[in-house]
């Protein structure tokens, strides 16, 4: 895997688009024919999580290129819309952990209806009209510098983490992250998922001010500053990337919150006008398979939806450990409310609000 990792690797551009940076990168087929075909992925997952599963698709379609487009969420979005609308052809096959975005596309007409063995059997919650599907199962966590934090007792509930906040103000300052919501979907859908299970989510905001906590755009971002110390400590991580990354170094610290877990999905959708639509629901029905969903179990650390290799599905482990605490968001239109442009604009305006104010209090 290293090898096709490095050769991989070496067919990378980078480039400044409308839509932010984008890396581009080829994995060219395996069986070199007349027939060979190339499909177009658009993503957020990070490629280290994308390596295998697309090296895994090509060992099944030998005589397929792909070309994997890393994004962020945001900008897969406007991408997808803009090509649609000028261009009138797209990717094949678009990937992204803001499912209200997905399914924002699903919901305007930017996705096809796909006829699928596997759409039958898959859950009723993870699907929305066979246009746009839910790939993983994903709870966000706590993470935090093993070393930092040693022989300290560290907070469990957010109410806990508030407080921690607060009592710790001088060491914590400039080593607190989270996602920055304007840029990372994800941050913008689990922060509206706390406004509505936590009532003190506010408090928690001026606390973040307090200890001038750091925005980022993407889960690694967070994790790498997590790892090298330049941060102590992460709210509402992707469990994926973190249980990836404290599998590597033992030195991140994982807690999964006692008071209640969201789980996100990344949701999958092929386009209505894609460039290869054929191509984009083979790989559509590679994701789904007990193959793919075994892989994306490995890859994703249990993040697949309903493999049926095990005696029990990852979501149905995961209901039995955390019970109540496990709030999954659901695939819907239900989402959508996640995105209007007003309610959003008052969210970031009232985050930026608590935030300022937390950052002027005085120290005690």
């Amino acid at each position: 895997m290293f090898e096709r990792f490095a050769f991989a690797s070496l067919f990378l551009a980078l480039s400044t688009t409308p839509y932010g940076t984008q890396e581009t990168h080829f994995f060219p087929a395996l069986q070199i024919s007349p027939n060979v075909r190339t499909l177009t992925i658009y993503s957020s997952l990070d490629l280290p999580q994308a390596v295998p599963v697309v090296e895994d698709f090509q060992q099944q379609h030998p005589s397929i290129t792909v070309r994997y487009e890393e994004f962020l969420t945001t900008d897969i979005h406007e991408r997808v819309i803009r090509e649609s609308e000028v261009e009138g052809q797209t990717a094949d096959f678009v990937f992204s952990s803001a499912m209200d975005l997905q399914m924002k596309l699903a919901n305007d007409g930017y996705a096809q209806p796909l006829d699928l063995p596997s759409a039958s059997e898959w859950p009723i919650w993870a699907k929305w009209r066979n246009t746009a599907f839910a790939i993983t199962f994903e709870p966000a966590v706590f993470v935090y510098n093993e070393d930092i934090f040693d022989g300290i007792e560290l907070p469990q509930t957010r109410g806990d983490l508030t407080d921690f906040l607060w009592s710790h103000r001088a060491m914590l300052t400039d080593k607190v992250g989270t996602y920055d919501l304007g840029s990372a979907g994800i941050g913008f859908l689990y922060f509206s998922r706390d406004l509505e299970l936590y009532r003190d989510v506010w408090a928690l905001v001026e606390a973040f001010g307090g200890v001038r906590a750091r925005t980022f755009s993407t889960t690694s971002d967070i994790l790498d500053e997590v790892q090298n110390g330049e941060l102590a400590f992460g709210y509402n991580i992707l469990s994926s990337y973190a249980l990836q990354r404290a599998h590597e170094d033992d030195g991140i610290g994982i807690i999964l919150p006692s008071d209640y877990a969201i789980a996100m999905s990344r949701v999958a959708i092929v386009p209505s006008v894609a460039a290869n639509p054929d191509l984009g629901r083979l790989f559509m029905d590679y994701l789904m398979s007990d193959r793919g969903q075994a892989l994306l179990k490995t890859t994703l650390y249990n993040g697949s939806i309903m493999p049926n290799f095990d005696d029990a599905t990852p979501r149905e482990i995961l209901m039995a450990d955390l019970g109540a605490r496990l709030q999954p968001v659901p695939l819907g239109p239900g989402l959508l409310v996640y995105i209007d442009d007003l309610r959003r604009e008052q969210i970031l305006k009232r985050w930026h609000e608590h935030y300022q104010t937390g950052l002027n209090r005085p120290p005690e």
